[in-house]
């Protein structure tokens, strides 16, 4: 971890905010809309199902293309 470049250093900040911040506020607009426009039980099955993968999902991409990243 010592030997980190500038650049995976910034992308792991990044990626970090991303995760702890922008996701959040996603995840919380969209369950927000659900609840406005009453949805069915298969948007609200299809959103939990969207929750974790999205979330899996992003912490396996940031943490390939910033510490994997050999460029």
């Amino acid at each position: 971890m010592d030997n980190m470049t500038i650049k995976q250093k910034m992308g792991c900040l990044f990626g970090g905010l991303r995760i702890l911040v922008i996701s959040p506020i996603w995840y919380y607009l969209i369950y927000s809309i659900l609840r406005l426009v009453q949805a069915t039980d298969i948007m609200w099955f299809l959103f939990w199902i969207y929750l974790p993968v999205g979330v899996v999902i992003s912490f396996v991409e940031v943490l390939l293309t910033s510490i994997l990243e050999e460029k």
